[in-house]
């Protein structure tokens, strides 16, 4: 589909979806856009804007190792200059509570935040610099938002080499922005945690603590708690002098979490301790991830909590078996459980390979 509307070549119309339970974003379009010293004017009412674009988009995503799915968004997009893509939003799913006004100030917002030149190449290797923000051409009319997105955020949203997933509950069910800035940002910490001056977080933010551990009691407490009771991740946290040390861990008692949810973050939970009190290097975590999926999960469990009992029967430290002997003797462990399922008469070779 091609159009020309106001002089913006229009070239896809996006449908509006049904809200899922997550939501994708890239890593680079939150580095561009929301973890950035400015990104405070972001309303809580334009970043369920932010979400709608990214979950109508989601049918569109694609990696770096899905090139058909990359020719097809240069094909689309990219054959012409200063393309773009239109998306149709109920106003009821973003006013809370019929709140029009505030959805107004909140497409201000994004016609105004991060407005520049920006630089795409299409597909003949022509570049072209076009004067934007992440929405154009904003009207809503009868219940119905309409807005624009040019090609260079529209590939942000859409191109993903890396990733994380978010609940939308998270996101929808507060009203604080801070609250879900964080909660992108450990999502994005939480193999390794951070340790962060309280200074930036000042800066971020736009805070005024005197020193670090002001900082944690005003300001992580409360968003901690939210987390802790609400979200999939959440973190601790310690300040000494000016610094403060946030270490994130998966959490499944969060009561926005259906039972779908709760079993991957168990998951999650149990991949990422075994990875850390093992001392897993990366590879070898990334083969325990592959390894354990939600079907077989219960063998993974039981494989540990039999490795742990041999441990403590033999005297010996649980966590002194780590790395690469680790992975051997798990998984040995989960091919005895595996042997005493009904699969292993059928497929005596189907044990998960780690």
């Amino acid at each position: 589909m091609k159009s020309e509307e106001n002089n913006f070549l229009v070239k896809k119309e996006y449908e509006s979806l049904e809200r899922p339970e997550i939501v994708r974003f890239g890593n680079d379009f939150l580095k561009e856009f929301i973890f950035t010293e400015d990104a405070n004017v972001i309303s809580i009412t334009a970043f369920r804007i932010i979400c709608k674009i990214a979950n109508d988009l989601r049918n569109s995503n694609f990696t770096k190792n899905q090139s058909e799915q990359l020719s097809l968004f240069d094909a689309t997009f990219k054959n012409e200059l200063n393309t773009y893509a239109r998306f149709t939003i109920k106003k009821s799913e973003i006013a809370v509570g019929k709140n029009y006004r505030s959805l107004e100030k909140a497409l201000e917002i994004l016609l105004d935040y991060k407005k520049g030149w920006y630089t795409v190449t299409n597909l003949k290797g022509e570049s072209s610099r076009s004067f934007s923000a992440l929405v154009k051409d904003v009207t809503h009319n009868k219940g119905l938002i309409s807005l624009l997105v040019p090609v260079y955020w529209l590939e942000k949203f859409t191109y993903l080499p890396a990733y994380n997933s978010y609940l939308n509950n998270v996101i929808n069910n507060t009203s604080n922005n801070n609250h879900v800035f964080f909660y992108l940002w450990v999502k994005t910490i939480i193999e390794n945690g951070s340790t962060v001056n309280f200074n930036n977080f000042n800066k971020r933010y736009h805070l005024k603590y005197r020193n670090a551990n002001d900082l944690a009691k005003g300001f992580l407490k409360p968003i901690k708690a939210y987390l802790d009771t609400n979200a999939d991740v959440s973190f601790n946290y310690s300040a000494s002098k000016e610094l403060i040390k946030i270490s994130v861990y998966h959490n499944s008692k969060g009561k926005l979490l259906n039972e779908k949810n709760i079993k991957k973050v168990s998951l999650s939970q149990s991949t990422h301790y075994w990875g850390l009190r093992h001392k897993l290097d990366k590879s070898e975590k990334l083969r325990l991830k592959n390894a354990v999926r939600k079907e077989d999960f219960y063998l993974f469990e039981r494989a540990y909590q039999c490795f742990v009992k041999q441990m403590r029967a033999e005297k010996r430290k649980v966590v002194s078996i780590t790395g690469s002997e680790f992975i051997e003797v798990f998984q040995e462990k989960v091919i005895e459980q595996y042997a005493n399922t009904p699969f292993a008469y059928s497929m005596p070779n189907g044990y998960p390979k780690i």
